[in-house]
């Protein structure tokens, strides 16, 4: 009873103070968050050295491991990023269940010891598509919308002007009709090319391009039928192989 006592006492004196304690992050482009906090005994404001601590943000998936060292600093690196959420919380606290402490109190513990505020801020995003469709440049879009509403839903984007723009989404579509005449079979055949690429806006640095050649439309109706299969079949392409890409990134 008495070490009982004794190590509740101890671990009351424990302090932990987060160096940083608000961080903004633009969602989406922040692939790691950097935190430190100092470990300090509240009777003397000395460094505690060997105090295993744990982190965790809000729904406490995102869990890191760090051990104070020999000025008290505990590193916490999370590569695991939050979703959208304008504002979250990294909690911070000793990791009972790496030492006896925790039997030793028999559970009867104050968990959290401090946080830091995570200030989470969209992209702004800027897009400039292209689409050819059978020698006529198309005023709108018809791929744009799907890209567009895809970040709407995964990061709450911005979309705003290039000068503006966190992220620029440039693509370049081309679709081409076999001939002017159905084939023998009574079918209308096309072809289509489409590039996309993703660079960020201040530094111009490339994130990720992807090209799909000779995506192929047909229809008994028309060319123009068969364009739209064409695009639908990018659609599908950009859903299944582009986008998943983008949050690995």
């Amino acid at each position: 009873s008495h070490i009982n006592r004794l190590a509740d006492i101890y671990r009351k004196r424990i302090q932990i103070i987060p160096d940083i304690k608000k961080i903004k992050i633009k969602l989406g482009l922040t692939r790691q968050i950097h935190l430190t906090v100092d470990v300090v005994d509240k009777k003397n404001n000395s460094p505690m050295q060997n105090i295993p601590l744990v982190a965790y943000l809000d729904d406490k998936v995102s869990q890191v491991n760090s051990l104070s060292d020999i000025d008290g600093k505990g590193i916490f690196v999370f590569n695991s990023l939050p979703k959208i959420k304008s504002t979250q919380y990294i909690n911070y606290q000793i990791d009972y269940n790496n030492t006896y402490l925790n039997h030793l109190l028999n559970h009867n513990i104050h968990p959290i010891q401090s946080q830091t505020i995570l200030e989470i801020i969209p992209p702004n995003i800027y897009f400039n598509f292209q689409e050819n469709i059978l020698g006529v440049l198309s005023e709108k879009s018809n791929l744009e919308p799907v890209i567009i509403e895809w970040f709407a839903k995964q990061y709450s984007a911005n979309f705003v002007a290039m000068d503006e723009a966190d992220l620029i989404v440039i693509s370049i579509i081309n679709i081409r009709a076999v001939s002017d005449l159905p084939n023998d079979y009574g079918i209308y055949q096309t072809f289509g090319d489409i590039s996309i690429s993703i660079k960020t806006g201040q530094t111009n640095e490339m994130i990720i391009e992807k090209s799909f050649n000779k995506i192929q439309g047909s229809d008994f109706i028309s060319n123009l039928e068969a364009a739209n299969q064409v695009l639908i079949k990018m659609s599908e392409k950009i859903n299944d192989q582009f986008l998943p890409e983008i949050i690995e990134i």
